[in-house]
C-alpha cells in the first residue's frame, strides 16, 4: 500500500514481464525450432565436408558449432520480471518516500528515496532492484 497524509492506496501490477515472456516464447516455439533444426543441419553438413578434408580443422569447426549453438536470450534478461505501479497526490517540495519490499519468506527492506514535487507537475518515480520481492508498500513523511 502506498500511505501518507491519511491516504492510503495498493501497489498495483501493470505487467508480469516473465509471464508474457513465457507466452510469447510458447507462441514461437515452433518456429524456433523448425529454424535450430535446419541452422544445426547446415552446420553438421558442413563440419561433416570439412572433416573429411581435414581432421583437425573439422574437429576445431565441431567446437565452434557446439559453443555457437546457445540461445539468444539478452534482450529477454535486461527485462524486469514484474512492473509494480501506484500514485499519490504529494505536497510540493522535497518529500521523503520509502518503498518497502518483502519476500514472501518474512524477509524485507525499506528504501528511502527522495522526491522533489514541483506545483502542476507530475513527477514519476522510478525504482529497480535485483533483489528478489515484491513492493509492498510506499509511504512519506
Amino acid at each position: 500500500t502506498l500511505s501518507g497524509g491519511g491516504l492510503s492506496k495498493s501497489l498495483d501490477k501493470a505487467q508480469d514481464v516473465s509471464a508474457l515472456l513465457v507466452k510469447t516464447l510458447n507462441d514461437r516455439m515452433l518456429r524456433e525450432m523448425a529454424n535450430s533444426l535446419l541452422r544445426l543441419a547446415a552446420k553438421k553438413s558442413l563440419e561433416s565436408v570439412v572433416r573429411d578434408q581435414d581432421k583437425t580443422v573439422g574437429a576445431l569447426f565441431s567446437i565452434f558449432n557446439a559453443v555457437t549453438e546457445k540461445s539468444d536470450t539478452r534482450n529477454w534478461q535486461t527485462l524486469p520480471a514484474e512492473i509494480w505501479y501506484t500514485r499519490m497526490m504529494l505536497p510540493v517540495g522535497k518529500q521523503k518516500i520509502t518503498l518497502s519490499t518483502s519476500s514472501g519468506g518474512g524477509y524485507g527492506k525499506d528504501y528511502e528515496i527522495e522526491v522533489d514535487i514541483k506545483k502542476g507537475k507530475t513527477t514519476f518515480v522510478t525504482f529497480r532492484s535485483l533483489e528478489a520481492g515484491l513492493p509492498t508498500s510506499v509511504s512519506y513523511k
